[in-house]
C-alpha cells in the first residue's frame, strides 16, 4: 500500500489503469505466444509427415533391392529443409540401412526402431513412418528435426511485445502529470 500512500486520487486511478493495461497486455501477449507455439508445431508435423511420406515413397525400390546407394541419394533431397539435422531408414529387420545429416555433420545414429509416431523434445521433434509397400511394412524411416524456426519466432514476437509494453508505459514515464487527461 506504500504506492498509495501520500498520492491524489488521480495518481492513484492512473497506477490502477496502468497496472490492469499492464496485466491484460501481458495476458495477450501470452495467449498469443501459447497460440503461435501450438501453431508452429501443427504445421511443422504435418510437414515432416508429408516428408517422410514422399521419402518412404521414394525408397521403396532402394529397399527392395537393398540399394543403399539409391536410398542415401533420395535422403539428400532433405537438404532442403535446413531444420532437418538427419535422417535414418531401417530395413524391415530393423539394421540402418541408409542415412543423412545436414552439412555432413556427425550425429548418434543409433536410434532404437520405433512404432510409427512423433515426439517433440525441448529442441527437437523426430518422425517415425513406415514404408509400405502393397501392404507389407519393408522398412522405416526417422527424421530428426531441430526446433529453431520456432526459437527465433518465438524471440521475435518477444521483441514486438516488450516494444508495444515499453511504448505504453512511455506515455506515463515522459509526460508531465497535467497532460494525462485525468
Amino acid at each position: 500500500m506504500l504506492l498509495f500512500k501520500d498520492t491524489s486520487i488521480k495518481q492513484k486511478l492512473l497506477r490502477i489503469s496502468l497496472f490492469t493495461a499492464g496485466i491484460a497486455l501481458i495476458l495477450s501477449a501470452l495467449s498469443l505466444t501459447i497460440n503461435e507455439v501450438i501453431v508452429f508445431k501443427k504445421s511443422l508435423l504435418n510437414e515432416l509427415t508429408t516428408q517422410t511420406e514422399i521419402i518412404g515413397t521414394n525408397c521403396t525400390a532402394a529397399l527392395t533391392f537393398s540399394d543403399a546407394k539409391a536410398a542415401k541419394e533420395i535422403l539428400s533431397a532433405l537438404r532442403a529443409n535446413r531444420n532437418i539435422e538427419f535422417a535414418l531408414i531401417y530395413a524391415k529387420d530393423g539394421a540402418l540401412f541408409a542415412n543423412y545429416s545436414q552439412n555432413g555433420k556427425k550425429y548418434d545414429m543409433s536410434h532404437p526402431l520405433q512404432k510409427e509416431g512423433y515426439r517433440f523434445g525441448m529442441n527437437y521433434v523426430v518422425i517415425y513412418h513406415d514404408i509400405i509397400l502393397g501392404n507389407e511394412v519393408i522398412g522405416s524411416i526417422y527424421i530428426h528435426s531441430n526446433l529453431n524456426t520456432l526459437y527465433s519466432n518465438l524471440f521475435r514476437h518477444a521483441l514486438v511485445f516488450l516494444a508495444a509494453i515499453l511504448l505504453s508505459l512511455l506515455r506515463y514515464i515522459c509526460c508531465p502529470p497535467d497532460c494525462r487527461g485525468l
